[in-house]
């Protein structure tokens, strides 16, 4: 079943949109059919908090496992309505299987341009300094992450911890994304970059 509410479509075709603050949420549900509604009915409650869904997907591995990308205008008031009373009753009533993993950071640059790529690489990694870290990554470059079935998405930091950086990917070709990742050479560029521990890595379809 596709995501049909008009709130949280694939992504904004506005290429030169550009938000400041987002806020991701993760979290497995006991099914994905049921919860669907009761997050659409959610919509006045989260613009009241400044909250604009982006995207919503489902986990490859797991589809019941759900990935939530929004913006925020304020992230204080994000982070109210991630501890409010009303957002737990939601979820609850919702079917939500776990406390959900919520992320707020700052957008460093994002491309929310239409694509026709619906599968997503979430990577989040530790940097000993962002500066050093983007220097590398820049140097590879945009082509050179495309002919390996990366195609750049979003950048941002997390907004408590600014050595902690996160990466969105659409996916061109998912077996080369798999190959670059278990390479030396992309081990290495790490390296040099002073990427701290391995990355998490969180794999999804877009809904809509």
């Amino acid at each position: 079943m596709k995501h049909t509410s008009s709130n949280t479509m694939a992504e904004p075709s506005k290429k030169k949109v550009t938000f400041k603050h987002f806020l991701v949420v993760q979290h497995p549900v006991k099914s994905y059919e049921e919860w669907q509604p009761a997050f659409d009915a959610h919509e006045s409650v989260r613009k009241q908090y400044g909250l604009t869904v982006l995207s919503v997907g489902r986990g490859l591995e797991n589809s019941d496992m759900i990935f939530i990308l929004m913006a925020a205008e304020d992230l204080k008031k994000a982070k109210e309505f991630s501890q409010s009373s009303n957002l737990k009753e939601i979820m609850q009533k919702a079917g939500v299987m776990a406390t959900p993993i919520i992320s707020f950071m700052n957008n460093v640059r994002s491309d929310f341009s239409a694509i026709p790529q619906k599968e997503r690489i979430f990577l989040t990694h530790h940097v000993k300094k962002f500066e050093t870290w983007l220097k590398v990554f820049d140097a590879e470059g945009q082509d050179t992450r495309a002919a390996h079935g990366m195609i750049d998405r979003g950048l941002a930091r997390d907004a408590e911890d600014p050595k902690r950086v996160y990466l969105l990917f659409a996916v061109g070709d998912m077996k080369k994304i798999q190959a670059r990742i278990k390479s030396p050479e992309l081990k290495k560029i790490m390296a040099d970059a002073g990427v701290e521990g391995a990355p998490v890595v969180h794999t999804y379809k877009v809904e809509g």
